[in-house]
């Protein structure tokens, strides 16, 4: 019986945990031919569409995530990713929204590609 119960527990664990998984990012230099820049191209974006608007601010800290500084954001850059690519398994965002342009979303792929920067 205890085999049993340490067998669903475990598998629980498992699937419970799957939707969690963000794929890892790889951006080859040719893709983006300049650096992003995070105060120029990163955070003007998720200020308009996450931070100041009443989601994921220091008030509110929708679904447990603060997008309001660097640290934040580098913190959860490929969730973050995910959830604008409106992949399988995430919630997409903005929530209620359009999809972000492809522009931004590649925006953000380099940025986190380039090592995340605080620049």
């Amino acid at each position: 019986m205890r085999q049993i119960l340490i067998f669903i527990a475990t598998t629980f664990i498992l699937v419970s945990c799957r939707k969690d998984k963000v794929q890892e990012v790889t951006i080859t230099p040719e893709e983006c031919p300049e650096t992003i820049s995070y105060t120029n191209d990163i955070q003007p974006f998720l200020d308009i569409n996450c931070s100041t608007s009443g989601c994921h601010d220091s008030n509110t800290g929708s679904a447990g995530y603060v997008l309001e500084q660097h640290s934040q954001v580098e913190e959860h850059a490929e969730i973050i990713l995910s959830v604008i690519r409106h992949e399988s398994g995430f919630s997409a965002m903005p929530q209620g929204g359009p999809k972000l342009p492809d522009s931004t979303i590649q925006k953000m792929e380099c940025w986190i590609g380039q090592g995340k920067l605080f620049n």
